[in-house]
């Protein structure tokens, strides 16, 4: 049971850790749309696409780590805006347009707003064990005397 609860734990700290990644990284994302606004309200267009790139860069971290099967909806919802994101920093760079600047950072800011919610929210208690089934299918399996055919799955 002991070993249950800890290897629970450590998901539990794993999960908070992810969410706390997702905002780092939507947090450098915010910076690199700030310096490309500013690039583009100065005209220096070389300055504007390279943080533009860096954008596009870590929406693809992002996008690329979205479990769609296991994430359902909010996979899929995340993945929709990801690349609503993307088309919108390419047209900036087509356009030169600094104002699409805005609505990637409302997009950003919403999303890592999300994310630092999730990431203090407590994890969710740890699911009670089934009680053994009677008979010789309950014997203990010989890994500390965790049941036999359980395994917890991050």
């Amino acid at each position: 049971m002991a070993d249950i609860s800890t290897r629970y734990r450590e998901t539990s700290i794993d999960a908070a850790n992810k969410a706390r990644l997702v905002q780092m990284l939507l947090g450098r994302a915010m910076q690199h749309a700030r310096a490309g606004a500013a690039a583009a309200a100065e005209g220096r267009i070389e300055a504007r696409f390279n943080e533009n790139l860096r954008i596009s860069e870590i929406v693809t971290v992002l996008r690329g780590h979205l479990d769609l099967e296991r994430g359902g909806a909010i996979a899929r919802q995340l993945d929709t805006i990801y690349g609503h994101v993307q088309v919108v920093v390419m047209k900036i760079d087509v356009r030169g347009d600094a104002s699409l600047y805005d609505h990637v950072l409302a997009l950003f800011s919403d999303l890592e707003r999300a994310w630092a919610e999730i990431a203090r929210s407590p994890a969710p208690p740890a699911p009670a064990p089934a009680a053994p089934a009677p008979g010789p299918a309950a014997r203990p399996a010989q890994d500390g005397g965790a049941r036999a055919g359980f395994s917890l799955h991050a």
